[in-house]
């Protein structure tokens, strides 16, 4: 029921020798977590060009903006060393690669004990999963609340992400089964006690997504998850519209929804009307923390809120004071996230490492204290960097908000797209011719209407979008004139 197939992933060792990529400078402090794409300028400037314009960079943007934005790309030492000492044990990393059911390579890596350190053959495990525009290196912000309880932290790259094979990420649709994946692996190796999952906002989806057919996870810490994909992909194109101070009629956003579903279901397959996590809330039982920051804007606290109330099993809400999307979370949340740990896996007295050294944290996280020594250049190697820089964040108790500016200096993110292939593009063009010639034709004589409000996400269907039959009427002329082109030019190729 947990998994995706009857064989264990058999995992493959990763190429440490490969070429690092290139590097670029951050665009955003700490947006590791998620890409908020801010098209205003773009609407306002379309405005002057007519609503047709304006449809066009609606649609261009929520279609990066759901499955691809841009690429984290990352040098293999942003991860850490793959050898340090923290808190009087040894530990390693081990980095290795599973293939998910669509035979995609899948990077992951695995922070845990040495063996000579390891308290016992079998020990928690905390898998980390990151947000769309993200990767496995975000994990290093929770690796010391993880191993200070005694488990290891596991964390990959979703498909379509980071180091990872594939072009599109898909929001959990298909990064759910990237996780069964992984999972497997992880129990099939023998060396794993109990399963926690900690995601963030798609991480944190993924979770959802994968639990109702998981009875073996044992907890799961949901940061910034959505509850219904087409309701936020409404609220961020409204959002858009509103800080650009465009007033464009309803059925004009119902019609680049419909386009969106459209373009999305072809490159990937997904349904983003049936991408509703709050309703997999209702059949989760593991005992869960969902927590949100009050001040996001890009995914608002309301779907956190909608998720704990439809959610089943034990649960707690929290939600960040003074916190948007891509915040660094405060240290006292982390270390409730750490107790939150402790209950759920069930952690014996003799594994925490807080028994010997006590319950004072870290004033700063040991991923944002080494990253900020490698960056200084003041040591030769990086497992030379990890404990220089451990041994700094025992004793700088004022370092960690200097550090964290630091560290927004550091992200590496490949801001650019990448470019579509020739076919994909020429596909592109006729969907957007589709689009004018769609609203030429019913701007005259559809006026649009405001939708109805969206029902709870347990219950509700698929609900239709602004501009309700209107949107579906132009959709559909779209479509087929689309595929008119499409054959069209089929039978004029030569050589085809």
């Amino acid at each position: 029921m947990g998994t995706t197939s009857s064989t264990p992933a058999q995992p493959a060792e990763a190429d440490v020798d490969s070429p690092e990529p290139h590097v670029t400078e951050p665009h955003s402090e700490f947006d590791r977590y998620e890409t908020v794409f801010e098209p205003q300028q773009q609407i306002a400037e379309a405005q002057k060009r007519g609503w047709i314009a304006v449809a066009g960079v609606m649609y261009e943007n929520a279609v990066k903006a759901i499955i691809r934005p841009p690429r984290d790309i990352y040098a293999s030492k942003e991860l850490g060393p793959t050898e340090f000492r923290f808190r009087g044990r040894q530990f390693v990393r081990k980095d290795f690669i599973l293939r998910n059911p669509r035979n995609m390579a899948i990077q992951c890596s695995h922070w845990m004990p040495a063996d000579e350190d390891r308290p016992s053959p079998r020990i928690p495990c905390v898998v980390c999963l990151h947000g769309n525009s993200s990767s496995r290196v975000s994990a290093k912000f929770n690796l010391d609340v993880v191993l200070n309880e005694g488990a290891s932290l596991l964390a990959i790259d979703f498909a379509g992400s980071g180091r990872s094979d594939g072009r599109w990420v898909t929001l959990g649709w298909w990064e759910k089964d990237d996780l069964a994946t992984v999972l497997e692996y992880v129990r099939s190796e023998g060396r794993t006690s109990s399963v926690a999952l900690w995601g963030r906002s798609m991480g944190a989806a993924t979770s959802l997504l994968h639990c109702p057919r998981d009875p073996l996870i044992d907890g799961m810490i949901l940061d910034s998850p959505f509850a219904d994909l087409q309701q936020l992909i409404e609220e961020i194109v409204e959002r858009f519209r509103s800080q650009a101070g465009v007033t464009a009629p309803s059925w004009v956003t119902g019609t680049v929804i419909r386009m969106v579903q459209n373009s999305v279901f072809k490159r990937t397959g997904m349904d983003i009307l049936r991408l509703k996590p709050a309703a997999t809330a209702y059949l989760c039982h593991v005992r869960a923390l969902i927590t949100a920051g009050r001040d996001d804007t890009f995914v608002a606290p309301h779907h956190a809120t909608a998720i704990y109330e439809e959610y089943r099993g034990a649960k707690e809400l929290v939600l960040l004071d003074g916190q948007d999307h891509n915040s660094q979370r405060p240290r006292w949340f982390q270390d409730r996230a750490g107790i939150f740990l402790r209950q759920a896996l069930h952690i014996p007295d003799e594994l925490p490492l807080y028994r010997e050294f006590g319950f004072e944290s870290l004033p700063e996280t040991l991923g944002v204290a080494w990253t900020r020594a490698i960056r200084a250049g003041s040591v030769a190697s990086s497992a030379a960097a990890v404990t220089m820089a451990a041994a700094e964040s025992e004793r700088d108790v004022r370092g960690s908000e200097r550090a964290m500016q630091d560290f927004g200096r550091l992200r590496t993110v490949d801001s650019a797209t990448p470019p579509l292939p020739a076919e994909e593009e020429e596909e592109d063009d006729e969907l957007q011719q589709a689009i004018r010639r769609s609203l030429e034709e019913h701007q005259p004589t559809l006026p649009g209407r405001a939708s109805d409000p969206p029902e709870s996400p347990r219950l509700a269907e698929a609900h239709v979008p602004h501009g309700g039959e209107v949107a579906d009427e132009a959709a559909d002329a779209a479509e087929a004139a689309a595929e008119a082109a499409n054959a069209a030019d089929a039978t004029t190729s030569p050589g085809e």
